[in-house]
């Protein structure tokens, strides 16, 4: 991590990237829909083929530095936030000129692995694919659960989850990534669920009308029990006058 514990005047902040989010809820191996803990992957690699190896920070970091001490003048900012434990803003100028740096052949491709892409000069310019190795990692919870009376359900029943406002129908999972024109992207809960969105907001829908559901239930429930009564009246009736 980016977080440098254990050094003096390092921010250790839960937004200094990169950083885990939680909950996220994940459709597991097991087929069910759990809460788990979320990271997107950022590194410098070699791709071969369609397999990426990560680069030694000890290869990448001088080149990085130096990119950065670049512009100090300019953008003495991003030096302070660097040595502040924050990772700097970068511009695709800035991730182009490291990755002519980094070492590579006609058979390898330096790439830059952040926000859910695959980021790579080609033609003067930087572009981005995706790939498997962009995706993001998530691991069920473990410990971190909230006792019986704040778990979701407790509260509003069954609204909690399954409302057209909550996080797990409508929540959005931030990606985050150093690149400028990269940042401010997100995916919603329901890609991690493997669910289409319109059945979630559908079955999400029907649960505004349980109310005058529960209501047709009972209505039907005292309907039901009259004509009971009635017919058990009318029986009654019956013998009484049988026995006259």
């Amino acid at each position: 991590m980016s977080h440098g514990l254990g050094n003096h005047g390092i921010i250790k902040a839960d937004s200094v990237m990169p950083y885990v989010q939680s909950p996220v809820f994940v459709k597991s191996l097991n087929g069910k829909i759990e809460p788990h803990h979320l990271i997107y992957p950022s590194f410098w690699g070699i791709k071969n083929g369609n397999d990426i190896s990560p680069i030694e920070i000890s290869v990448v970091k001088p080149i990085v530095e130096t990119v950065i001490q670049a512009d100090t003048l300019t953008d003495s900012l991003n030096m302070l936030i660097i040595q502040s434990g924050q990772w700097p803003d970068f511009t695709d100028d800035k991730i182009r000129t490291v990755l002519k740096n980094l070492p590579g052949d006609s058979s390898s491709l330096p790439v830059y692995v952040s926000g859910g892409y695959l980021f790579y000069a080609v033609n003067g310019a930087l572009a981005k694919e995706k790939h498997e190795a962009a995706q993001p990692y998530s691991w069920a919870f473990g410990h971190d659960v909230r006792p019986a009376e704040q778990s979701l359900g407790a509260g509003e029943k069954c609204a909690d989850c399954h409302s057209l406002g909550t996080a797990l129908v409508a929540g959005k999972v931030e990606i985050p990534t150093m690149i400028k024109s990269a940042q401010g992207d997100s995916r919603s809960q329901l890609d991690f669920q493997k669910q289409g969105a319109i059945y979630s907001w559908l079955f999400a829908f029907t649960f505004y009308f349980r109310p005058f559901l529960k209501l047709f239930i009972v209505v039907c429930i005292c309907l039901m029990a009259a004509v009971l009564l009635l017919y058990a009246f009318r029986g009654l009736e019956a013998i009484v006058k049988a026995d006259s």
